[in-house]
């Protein structure tokens, strides 16, 4: 029985010692490659900036809630995209002292990888795993105060699906909510290519950016950009066959799907444009209740009435949160909700 309530007080001990955490994430990079086994290999690049004890970070091997069924053919939201697993995962995590950063070259700086924890032995520069259905989290270990590097490595299995026309990546980076200054992304594929079949679309924060890499008008991958990512950046890719060589773990259908993709995501992108059209028009809406608003203050000043105080009160709630529903990122409206509580203080001085 001893033993027993020793070995479980050994595995709780990470977290009661590692309990202070005081960092901000200044930047991520996340530089990826479908190999041509149709696995997508992984190379995580994580500065953080204030006091550490242990960074978490989960990777999910799944887009999409549930198992393929084997049947259902359709190309969106479909367990047939997701991964078999995350494997070969490889951490380190050391000081960072201004050395240039090359996306080509992430890793090279680590001269030695972390180990996992040995509930027998705590240490530091160890990490703990823990696997749901669908992700696995990741507890690393280590002290550091300024700046630091956390550097992943891992691979997330059979994440390409094979159609009858195009090989087909459709996957999610999820768990971003580190609220990072920038969050750089490179998908490079196994060979370049200007075949008409490799086409590539992003989804992320509307105010990502995004580019094809290419070389001699051959294309081979894209990068993108994310200022404050926020939880997940999903990329769909579609690659002509003959890019992945090996495919026995993948899915397959047998549909030709290029031209429905294509379709999903034009449809997605006219959406994103209504969306960004009617978020600019709310925006401005907002400028103008706001102006009337703090003008309405005045009357409501002179009137002196505890019913229009109220009623002015309601407003300002109002468009504070139809500002908030639109989320149009114009932060001081928000003060707004000073006027009211000004007109009762002048109010109240003059009786």
């Amino acid at each position: 029985m001893k033993k027993i309530i020793f070995i479980l007080v050994l595995l709780v001990a990470p977290l009661v010692v590692h309990a202070e955490n005081d960092y901000k994430v200044l930047t991520h990079y996340i530089d990826s490659e479908i190999e041509i086994s149709g696995n997508l290999r992984v190379k995580e690049f994580i500065l953080i900036d204030g006091d550490v004890d242990y960074f978490t970070r989960t990777l999910n091997y799944k887009t999409f809630d549930g198992v393929w069924d084997k049947k259902d053919t359709s190309l969106e939201d479909n367990p047939l995209y997701n991964g078999s697993g995350i494997y070969n995962f490889t951490v380190s995590a050391y000081k960072y002292n201004g050395e240039e950063i090359d996306l080509n070259n992430l890793g090279g700086n680590v001269k030695e990888y972390f180990k996992e924890l040995n509930p027998k032995k705590v240490s530091d520069n160890t990490y703990r795993v823990s696997k749901k259905d669908g992700e696995n989290s990741y507890n690393i270990y280590f002290k550091n105060s300024g700046k630091t590097v956390i550097y992943l490595e891992y691979l997330i299995g059979d994440v390409v699906v094979t159609h009858k026309d195009v090989r087909e990546l459709n996957y999610t980076f999820k768990n971003l909510e580190y609220n990072a200054d920038d969050t750089y992304l490179r998908v490079l594929i196994p060979y370049q290519t200007s075949d008409e079949k490799y086409h590539v679309y992003l989804h992320g924060n509307s105010s990502g950016e995004y580019e094809d890499i290419e070389k001699d008008g051959l294309k081979y991958g894209v990068f993108a950009h994310y200022p404050n990512a926020k939880k997940e950046i999903n990329v769909r890719l579609t690659l002509p066959l003959e890019q992945i060589a090996i495919d026995q773990g993948s899915n397959h259908t047998d549909i030709e799907a290029l031209d429905e993709i294509i379709s999903i995501e034009n449809k997605k992108l006219d959406s994103s444009k209504k969306g960004a059209s009617i978020n600019n028009y709310a925006k401005y809406v907002i400028y103008g209740l706001a102006g009337i608003f703090v003008l309405i203050g005045y009357v409501i000043y002179k009137e002196k009435s505890k019913a229009l105080n109220i009623m002015y009160f309601v407003l300002g709630t109002l468009i504070s949160l139809f500002n908030y529903l639109f989320k149009t990122g114009v932060w001081y409206i928000y003060l707004i909700m000073i006027m009211p509580v000004v007109v009762i203080i002048l109010s109240k001085r003059e009786k």
